[in-house]
């Protein structure tokens, strides 16, 4: 199975991160929404529902995420896997001995318009136009009682994100005057992707660093409190 892993940066060191960014590195800009209940009831049956808007091309994408209680039987595992877009994968955040890995299940839908999505922003009770029923399905799996009449819609957080020539990914999270920065690597073993960022933090002198949690706990965080 694929890791994920992902560092948490302090927005201080945009300024020397961003230097170290190659000029012809690919650069995606998009708004990221999530749809939640006003007491996170999802984030606390670890499941997410995250759309992703690309206004410049006129594009949205959804994910559907179940986290951590996953089921342990091979032969669910299976089934899901030949539905498309589906990825199994273990999610990694922070560093050292503080590292947490997390096993997550995820489907992805994409090619959808902007304006289907600005729909459905605007009257959640319309979601399942944006999440299909496997998504939705696998959201139910993990949580049976997901309250869909109490969804709302909580955003934008905009997202700068660029793709490194060594397989490293920067994304820069921002709401209002807050932002943060993720790092994060793909790999098939946890230890030498995160050995990846750190080397590369090391070489400006931002090895020791490093925030708790993940990007959408610091968004919902503050997306709820403030929306």
């Amino acid at each position: 199975m694929e890791f994920e892993v992902k560092l948490l940066i302090d927005d201080k060191h945009w300024e020397t991160i961003s230097s170290l960014i190659q000029p012809d590195a690919k650069e995606t800009k998009r708004e990221i929404w999530f749809f939640e209940t006003p007491d996170k009831n999802l984030k606390q049956h670890e499941v997410l529902l995250r759309v992703r808007v690309n206004r410049k091309k006129d594009e949205a994408e959804t994910t559907a995420k179940w986290r951590k209680f996953v089921s342990p039987y091979p032969e669910v595992l299976e089934e899901w896997q030949k539905i498309k877009d589906f990825k199994a994968e273990i999610d990694a955040t922070g560093k050292g001995d503080q590292t947490q890995q997390v096993p997550a299940w995820s489907i992805t839908r994409k090619g959808m318009k902007e304006s289907t999505f600005d729909i459905v922003k605007n009257d959640p009770r319309k979601i399942d136009r944006l999440f299909n029923e496997y998504q939705m399905l696998l959201v139910c799996s993990a949580w049976p009682g997901l309250p869909a009449d109490r969804l709302q819609c909580f955003g934008p957080v905009d997202s700068i994100r660029f793709n490194l020539d060594n397989g490293l990914f920067i994304e820069r999270w921002s709401i209002g005057n807050s932002s943060v920065i993720e790092i994060s690597h793909r790999g098939e073993d946890c230890h030498s992707a995160l050995e990846r960022i750190e080397a590369w933090l090391a070489a400006v002198d931002i090895s020791g660093e490093g925030l708790p949690g993940g990007k959408t706990v610091w968004a919902l965080d503050r997306l709820i409190k403030t929306g």
